[in-house]
This record gives C-alpha cells, structure tokens and sequence, in this order.
C-alpha cells in the first residue's frame, strides 16, 4: 500500500516540479562555486559547507569551477569532488546496511552485478553490505571509471600479493587467513564485472585470493549464508578467461566436494579452444568428484588421439594421450583400478590419479591398444547384462 507522503514524493520526483528544483540546485551550486574564490573566509567556508550539504546536485558544478581562472577555486572545486562522492556514497551505504530489506540498492556501485550473480536474498543483500562496508571506494571508481577503476584495483591487488610474500618468522597461513569472505567475494565480484577487459591484469591477480582459507572454508558449507558466495563463486568461475586459474579454481572446488562445479568442469574438459593439457588435468578432478552418469559425458573423449605429452619417467619413455586420461577417468568412475589395465609407465595410481595426468601415461601403442581393447570389452559385458 502507497502512503500519502509517499504518493506526493513519487509526483514530485517525476514532475516539472522536480525538474525546477534539480535546476535550482544546479543553479545554485554554481553560484556557490564562485563563491569558493571570495576573500571573504567566512564566505568561501560557508560555500564549501553548503556544496556539501547538496551532495551530487553539486558535482558538475564542481566539475565546471575546475576551469576557473582562480586557482584556488580549482583546488577547491577538486578537493570537494571525492569528499561530497564518498560522503554520498557512505550515506547511502549507511542506509542499505540499516533498511537493507526494504532499500532498493541500485544506487550502490556494482550492486547489479552483485545480485544478479547471487540473486536478491536476505543473505546476499548482507555479504554484498559487508563488501561495501571494506571497499566502497574501490567499487564506487569502478563503477563511474573502469580504466581508473581497473588501475586502482590492480594496485590493491599487488599490495595483497605483498603481503602474501614469504617473511621468515610469520605464519604464512596467518597471512591468508588476512584475507576475507569480503575480500574474496570484491575480487569475483570486480572480476565479473570487469569481464570484457582484454589486458590479462584482472585473471592475473586472482592466485591471493584462491589462496585464502576463506575460501575453501565458504565453499564447504551449505548454508543459506554461503549460498551467495558460491554462487558469485560460480560466475565469476565461468567468466574466468584463463585456463590455469579456472583449473585452480575447480580444483578447490573438488577439494571440498562442490558438486555444483561439476558442469563448469565438464564444460572445461569439452572446450576445445582450451589447451589440450589443461583439459587433460581438469578432465583428471572428475576422477574424484565425478558419478557415473557423467561417463557419457566423456566418452567421446575416448577416441581423441591428441598428444597430451611425452614423459621420461623411472627410466621409461612415455606418452599420454586424451584418450588414456579419459580412460583412466572412466575406469575410476566405474569402480575399477587402473592396475587390471597396466598403466605402465607410472604404475597408474588410483589415489593420486587426479593429481597429475602422467600417471595415465603407456609406454607403447601396443600397451595403449590393449589396454582400451579391454575396457571396450569390459563395457560391452556390462551392457549385456
């Protein structure tokens, strides 16, 4: 239900009236802009209060008075520019923090991006307010300023990397342990939004982040709490243009069990524009969290012929094909071992398969072809009975 004083604030804000009014402001602002020059202290301080006190309606005023002949009308007009923005903005944040059931955010820098990735819960609204409350200003340059924003969080970012540095006599863990839910949940968050940038800066700064224990710790859990970090987690995720952090990534995912990572994997494994290594070693994460009905999803793999690599292993010349890997994936997610099919170069290992794909490694093609020979009559039993 619409309360009269609510109903008068919505003709207003859209009426001729409302248009006077930010002309008034507008007007106003500029004359005060002058004033910022007076020899008068008395007056240019009560101008700068005043400029203040109307907050962005002052901002391109402010703007104009930087081409003021009087310098100290430029400095001025400068130095209040970032004051009345962060001031504005803590207001505003002050707000959704103390209402945030009831404040429509979309005034808040990135707050779109934000729910649309977490979607617009209870719980999303309070780690998106726990994210304003630690990097407003890095999130409201972004949002008004993406090359200035991208050089600023790029900065924080090599700051972050510096302290994760190892320093004889700390802890290093107590040095990841430094970096927060909030500061994990900025870092996806501008990454998502920053998506389209073409320079590499962003995906290069993400190994801190994967690093911090808040990270596997939230992923771990289902809560309601930590929902919307993992499900920012998962967009940022399938964004992600570099295929060694996407690996990274997927690979703590898989550490704690995050089942909802298993289509962005396989999706990982079937792209054929990633290098054929990385799908290799992201296809291997299906062997430890993977189920039978994804077996189909990797079966044509297992007629893929390209050289993953060659190895020199324990005195053995070895080569793995995408095929082997998917063999190996298959027979793990069967139930069988790899030891009834004589990986031969590294004794193929059921425990450390998803560590490395040397271990789905022959020696020979005579071995290779025995090898899926077997598994193809194996199968063909199973699809009998």
């Amino acid at each position: 239900m619409i309360t009269s004083a609510a109903l008068v604030f919505t003709v207003l804000a859209t009426s001729p009236v409302a248009d006077i009014q930010k002309v008034n402001e507008t007007d106003r602002a500029r004359a005060l802009v002058k004033q910022l020059g007076d020899r008068n202290f008395k007056v240019r301080d009560a101008a700068e209060r005043e400029l203040i006190e109307l907050g962005t309606a002052s901002l391109d005023a402010l703007k104009e008075g930087e081409q003021s002949t009087d310098v100290h009308v430029i400095d001025r007009c400068r130095a209040l520019q970032p004051m009345i923005r962060e001031l504005t903005l803590r207001r505003r944040i002050d707000d959704f923090i103390a209402n945030r059931g009831e404040v429509n955010p979309k005034d808040l820098p990135l707050a779109e991006t934000f729910l649309k990735s977490t979607g617009d819960t209870k719980e999303a609204r309070t780690l998106f307010a726990d994210v304003l409350t630690r990097h407003s200003s890095l999130l409201d340059l972004i949002a008004r300023d993406k090359k200035k924003g991208l050089d600023q969080f790029t900065t924080y970012c090599q700051e972050v990397a510096q302290r994760m540095q190892f320093v004889r006599g700390v802890d290093p863990m107590a040095q990841r342990m430094n970096i927060t839910q909030s500061d994990v949940s900025m870092y996806m968050l501008i990454a998502i939004e920053l998506s389209a940038d073409k320079t590499g800066r962003v995906a290069s700064n993400a190994y801190p982040f994967l690093q911090a224990p808040s990270l596997k710790e939230t992923l771990a859990k289902d809560t309601p709490e930590n929902l919307p970090f993992k499900k920012l987690f998962m967009v940022w995720l399938e964004k992600e243009p570099q295929p060694h952090m996407v690996h990274q990534a997927l690979q703590i995912a898989v550490d704690v069990k995050m089942k909802e990572a298993v289509p962005i994997l396989l999706n990982a494994v079937k792209n054929k524009t990633t290098p054929i290594y990385s799908r290799a070693q992201t296809a291997l994460l299906l062997a430890k969290v993977g189920e039978k009905e994804h077996l189909k999803e990797i079966e044509p793999l297992l007629e893929d012929k390209t050289v993953v690599g060659n190895f020199g292993v324990n005195n053995k010349q070895g080569t793995v094909q995408m095929r082997d890997v998917a063999l190996a994936v298959s027979i793990k997610l069967n139930g069988q071992k790899m030891a009834d099919y004589d990986f031969d170069v590294m004794q193929g290992s059921d425990e450390n398969l998803y560590q490395s794909y040397i271990y789905c490694a022959f020696s020979s093609s005579e071995k290779r072809d025995a090898a899926h020979a077997k598994f193809k009559e194996w199968k063909a039993k199973q699809e009998k009975k």
